[in-house]
């Protein structure tokens, strides 16, 4: 429970689906509507970049099948860091429905941006780590 129904559904949707997959799967995140942050913006933020992250897991052997979100609320912001493991195969880059590829990230970086924030992905040693940074609204 992270203390919104929709932010539920999203994590727990994403659990079953990575423990569906055999990915170990580990999540800490409690929603506080006192961020000023609309639950529908990090419901994006959280579907793309675990979505991503489950399918890089998926393809990656042994102990580098895991996903772990964290959520902290540090003083003036929000940090959302979400690190995975990948296979040492090259993902896919191509979907069935090309129109659409690329658009999740880009959405939270737009996002990032509309709250005055940012966006970091980095690759290192078979692992990716994704870290968002939104500003909470009352300290705009």
């Amino acid at each position: 429970a992270t203390g919104n129904p929709v932010t539920d559904v999203v994590i727990n949707d994403r659990a079953r689906k990575a423990e569906e997959k055999g990915i170990v799967y580990t999540a800490a995140f409690a929603f506080d509507d006192a961020w000023g942050i609309p639950v529908y913006d990090l419901s994006i933020i959280l579907s793309n970049i675990l979505d991503n992250a489950i399918k890089a897991a998926d393809s990656a052997d042994g102990e580098m099948r895991y996903v772990d979100l964290k959520v902290m609320d540090k003083e003036a912001v929000i940090l959302i860091q979400c690190e995975n493991g990948f296979g040492s195969e090259p993902l896919s880059t191509e979907k069935e429905d090309n129109m659409w590829h690329g658009i999740g990230l880009k959405n939270v970086e737009e996002i990032a941006d509309r709250h005055y924030g940012t966006m970091n992905v980095k690759k290192e040693e078979g692992r990716y780590k994704i870290t968002i940074i939104l500003k909470k609204k009352d300290l705009l």
